[in-house]
């Protein structure tokens, strides 16, 4: 372990503003183009920046100066740019933002073929969902229904509902991985789409 980042480390942790200023200059902009990557805009991946590094000075303590700190931080940025994707997936106007993004990278013949075959396996998937269970999501990403909405309509809970709903979920994007080569970015965009 280099000497320097030990100190670095050692110093973070015991709450040095400074050593945190020095990891953030060793770290952002490799967050940053990580952060990128998922949510095609420099401003949401400067948000998720900013949050990868608050969540590290949150939890400082638990930083184990012996250890490399890179995985860590990734580790941190990773959960916060799913945070960022399941607010999308939430959010119909970002949703269409993200949307327009992800068009705006699909501009050629092939990647217009490839965007297609995504697409049609993600039809795969959610044709293979159970009858309830594709009815709860047809209702909700293709209708646009609400989960009370939903659940006064099949008769059930909106607790029900959502578990039917997040299994779905869960099961499309295992289908997807296994199925396609997906980016996660390009994941969540279909997904919302569907």
């Amino acid at each position: 372990m280099e000497q320097d980042q030990l100190f670095i480390l050692t110093r973070l942790k015991k709450g040095h503003e400074s050593a945190f200023r020095v990891v953030y200059d060793r770290y952002h902009q490799r967050i940053y183009g990580f952060s990128l990557k998922f949510t095609h805009s420099a401003e949401d991946a400067q948000e998720v920046v900013q949050n990868t590094f608050i969540k590290l000075w949150q939890h400082r303590a638990q930083i184990d100066p012996k250890q490399p700190l890179e995985p860590y931080l990734y580790q941190i940025a990773k959960n916060e740019n799913l945070k960022f994707l399941q607010k999308v997936a939430r959010n119909k106007d970002l949703r269409d933002q993200l949307h327009q993004r992800m068009n705006s990278l699909v501009s050629t013949t092939e990647q217009e073929v490839i965007f297609t075959e995504y697409t049609a396996i993600a039809q795969q998937a959610i044709a293979l969902l159970p009858p309830k269970r594709k009815l709860v999501y047809e209702l909700s990403h293709q209708q646009g229904k609400t989960t009370r909405e939903i659940a006064t309509y099949m008769g059930t809970t909106p607790q029900t509902v959502r578990q039917q709903l997040a299994q779905a979920l869960h099961f499309i994007k295992i289908y997807l991985k296994q199925h396609a080569d997906l980016s996660l970015g390009l994941l969540m965009a279909l997904l919302a789409q569907f």
